[in-house]
């Protein structure tokens, strides 16, 4: 019998993001989105009396999908107290999936912690109560996400490539929306057939020309640092999610510093090739 199990969810970036229109109240999407290397540790221990906490003080635990998937998982399968907690890494508001990896993070811990076995299938129907991209983020990697978000096709790549996150602030997801529905954005802003090709034969050229972003205008009438990236970033870049982290394919030093000297908030990572680990640290 385990008494803890410790799982890292990685961060996700958009490297497209168009827009299809609205059903019942959602907006569907058509995104493209890959694994990098940031990540939340969730950690889940039995315990005398049930209790999520976070790193990041900004959280309110009872609010996040985190604690209330933790929540619905104890009661479903009349599980015994748990302590469960989360090491945040990934930047909230940031449109790097951060709560979510939390929620994918609790779903995964709590099933192996517990021995409960649940096949693919079953955590994902608890993942699409708790977030839109939460299925995806149970395993990461590269795939082609449509409606919601709960339509996952997962697709293999060998590309990697070092990159750099960097904002100021962070963007609300609801804000972002609606400012781009009354605005009658271009919904329809990347070819995601051609740069999935792109992504699978790692054509770095390729993969440039479709990072396109159909949120972009609205997330920067809401996000100074958004709209002023097009003449301040002298290389490949996109917004992820709905803002307001910007993704810049490159690593360049001199570049990073003028960012972080303007008092931008600057990530050194990597775009992650396909995996099949489940996330589970050994």
């Amino acid at each position: 019998m385990k008494n803890e199990v410790t799982v890292k969810v990685n961060a996700k970036i958009n490297l497209s993001l168009n827009v299809e229109g609205k059903k019942d109240g959602y907006h569907l999407l058509d995104t493209v989105v890959a694994s990098v290397n940031l990540a939340d540790v969730v950690t889940a221990c039995r315990s005398d009396a049930f209790s999520v906490s976070f790193s990041d003080e900004k959280i309110v635990a009872e609010s996040s999908n985190a604690y209330k998937a933790a929540e619905y998982m104890t009661e479903k399968y009349s599980l015994p107290p748990v302590r469960i907690s989360v090491c945040n890494r990934i930047p909230c508001g940031c449109g790097l999936g951060g709560s979510s990896a939390d929620c994918a993070g609790v779903i995964n811990a709590l099933s192996d912690l517990f021995g409960l076995n649940l096949c693919d299938e079953e955590k994902r129907g608890i993942a699409e109560k708790f977030g839109s991209d939460t299925p995806y983020m149970l395993r990461g990697g590269y795939a082609r996400l449509r409606g919601r978000g709960e339509n996952v096709e997962y697709f293999r790549s060998y590309f990697s490539l070092p990159i750099t996150i960097a904002y100021r602030g962070d963007v609300n997801t609801g804000e972002c929306f609606a400012l781009f529905d009354k605005e009658c954005g271009n919904g329809f802003v990347a070819d995601n057939d051609a740069l999935i090709s792109d992504i699978i034969e790692c054509n770095l050229r390729g993969i440039c020309r479709e990072t396109k972003n159909a949120l972009t205008g609205a997330a920067g009438k809401l996000n100074r640092f958004v709209s002023t990236a097009e003449k301040s970033i002298d290389a490949p870049h996109f917004m992820t999610g709905s803002g307001a982290g910007v993704v810049i394919l490159s690593q360049d030093e001199q570049l990073c510093a003028r960012l972080e000297r303007d008092g931008i908030t600057v990530i050194r990572t990597e775009i992650l090739p396909s995996s099949p680990s489940d996330g589970i640290l050994q």
